[in-house]
């Protein structure tokens, strides 16, 4: 865990440096537990939510990734995605909720750099009706870049260029069941997506 705190004292600078403006921070939370949906722009993105959110929850935030960046640099708050078995990753950011964690998905799986976000997956639909707890909808506009270095360089030596718009909590655990059908879970999903979408200055076809 020491390289996280280590990361909030050093690269949290650059971070806050690299950061234009973020609203909606009255939004979050106190406290954990809640799950946190994002857009996938930048290599970097999964490094802005825990710097930038973790400072008003104080709280570690864990991130549901198929990069094994984090995992390496981030094995205790990583919850990685293994190809053979996702349903895997889903019990894994139940369990951390469950213990009264924060748990980041990035719905579209991907990091997209067109005008539209990519197809959100129901995943984090399905994590937030077994754990009990509620979506906070996060919209990021950056620039995003084909290369991680390049990504890691420009937040070194440039700022203002990242914007954060956090919308309210989205909690369905009153209207729907984990059981439920999944055309009313793919409804809620698209509910998230289309406040994601929002937020982040793009449009959402699906």
């Amino acid at each position: 865990m020491k390289p996280y705190w280590f990361l909030r004292l050093i690269i949290g600078r650059a971070v806050k440096r690299y950061t234009k403006c973020i609203t909606g921070m009255e939004n979050i939370p106190a406290q954990g537990p809640f799950l946190i949906a994002v857009n996938h722009t930048d290599w970097l993105d999964g490094l802005y939510l825990m710097l930038l959110i973790s400072e008003k929850t104080n709280q570690k935030i864990n991130i549901v990734t198929k990069s094994k960046n984090y995992y390496i640099w981030f094995p205790g708050l990583s919850i990685y995605v293994d190809k053979k078995n996702r349903s895997r990753a889903i019990d894994c950011a139940v369990e951390k909720l469950k213990k009264g964690g924060i748990v980041t998905f990035f719905p579209e799986g991907r990091r997209q750099t067109k005008e539209e976000l990519g197809q959100g997956k129901t995943g984090l639909v399905r994590a937030a009706l077994r754990a009990q707890v509620p979506i906070l909808p996060v919209g990021l506009r950056c620039p995003g870049h084909w290369a991680f270095l390049i990504s890691l360089i420009l937040l070194l030596f440039r700022s203002k260029r990242l914007e954060m718009h956090i919308g309210q909590p989205m909690n369905f655990s009153q209207e729907l069941h984990q059981d439920d059908s999944e055309e009313l879970i793919r409804r809620a999903s698209k509910k998230v997506m289309l406040k994601i979408a929002k937020l982040a200055n793009k449009k959402y076809i699906y």
